[in-house]
């Protein structure tokens, strides 16, 4: 009994050492500045739109309002691709994921900019004449009802029903990757392995597809019915939890033997080729947009974490640091921008240049003096720790 004992405590040792306490991806943080970028580009043509000023999102070759959400799209893969790495990792060397310890650094990470712009959107702008923007939304024609839905990370639900809080509407995608992250973490616990989590995870995205096609399907069978109308706009472009569940899909991928054809770099450049096409042309790929999307970029996040096979190399420390700064970015930039819009003329060039410039800036002070404390105090909470680049 005792030799038994013995070996399965050496087994378990063994692969404890296996597996780093400390692991850093390279370049993701890098594509989070790029995605970031992406969201913001497109939304300053749209607060240009809604102020009254000549917009140049759209070009013969390219549509800058199209890409918000092809960057957040990238945000899912990536966060998906990202924080089931990083559960697996936590699993293999400790046996299971500690739930309450990922609740927490969820929290540390996520709320306090979400409840500072909440308080900001909701409560202070709306009554500074400087930030008054009628033809973007009214915060107060549905107060109450709004408020309670982004206080319970709804914002995507509260988007959907009474249309955008100016300064942040774009929280609506957080709200997204908060409900996904209530049960994800009880999935990877239950699935005793790898291959049996890549089932499951085709399993949920074939009951939300199902789920989706239902809904494009339904007018043909139940015309006029509001409630399922309202589920299809939900689905189509404000629940997209199966873009995550595609970038934990290739985080398994990653976490097992190396499928070789997917880093083969006609492939790589195969990828990227589609995926800039598909973002330049504004293609709405027949309601799959976000999938196909999802897949694309998933392809290529597995592809620059494995640096050594990758086609392109974003780890550089100026890069890793934007990117490490990119939710300050994605938070403030709605307030940046109207501050550049209502302060210079509408020269497009200057306006990109100050309202990046600004942006940058006002989240790395966020950053250094708000965010940083509270990401040391996550950090007591993390099993599997991430590095910056070298």
């Amino acid at each position: 009994m005792n030799q038994i004992t013995t070996t399965h405590i050496k087994a378990e040792t063994q692969v404890k050492a296996s597996v780093p306490a400390k692991v850093h991806y390279p370049n993701l943080n890098a594509l989070r500045f790029f995605a970031a970028s992406m969201v913001i580009m497109s939304h300053i043509e749209m607060l240009k739109h809604y102020d009254g000023m000549p917009s140049n999102g759209h070009y013969k070759w390219f549509d800058i309002s199209h890409v918000a959400v092809l960057g957040v799209d990238l945000f899912y893969a990536l966060s998906g691709f990202l924080i089931t790495s990083l559960l697996l990792l936590e699993k293999k060397r400790f046996g299971r994921i500690a739930v309450k310890d990922f609740y927490i650094r969820r929290v540390l990470r996520i709320w306090p900019l979400y409840f500072l712009l909440l308080i900001l959107s909701f409560f202070v702008l709306p009554h500074i004449p400087f930030f008054d923007m009628p033809k973007w939304g009214d915060v107060n024609a549905h107060l109450w009802p709004s408020f309670f839905l982004y206080l319970f990370f709804l914002p995507n639900l509260q988007l959907l029903l009474y249309g955008a809080i100016p300064y942040s509407g774009q929280a609506w995608s957080v709200g997204v990757e908060e409900q996904y992250y209530l049960f994800w973490p009880l999935v990877v616990n239950k699935c005793a392995t790898v291959e049996k989590l890549k089932k499951a995870i085709l399993v949920l995205i074939g009951i939300y597809l199902a789920i989706k096609v239902f809904l494009i399907l339904s007018p043909r069978f139940f015309p006029h019915n509001s409630f399922l109308t309202l589920m299809l706009h939900f689905f189509k472009g404000r629940f997209q939890i199966d873009c995550l569940l595609i970038g934990s899909y290739f985080a398994c991928v990653n976490n097992q033997a190396k499928v070789k054809w997917l880093f083969n770099k006609y492939v790589q450049i195969a990828t990227y080729t589609a995926a800039i096409i598909l973002m330049a042309g504004a293609y709405d790929l027949k309601n799959f947009f976000w999938e196909i999307n999802a897949v694309l970029y998933s392809i290529i996040i597995i592809n620059l974490v494995n640096s050594k096979t990758s086609i392109i190399n974003l780890d550089f420390k100026i890069l890793d640091y934007i990117g490490k700064i990119s939710y300050g970015m994605y938070m403030y930039h709605f307030i940046i921008i109207t501050i550049v819009m209502r302060m210079i003329t509408t020269k497009s060039i200057l306006m990109y240049l100050l309202v990046f410039g600004l942006t940058i800036g006002v989240s790395a002070l966020s950053y250094e003096l708000f965010e940083k404390k509270l990401l040391k105090l996550k950090e007591r909470f993390a099993r599997i720790k991430t590095q910056a680049a070298k």
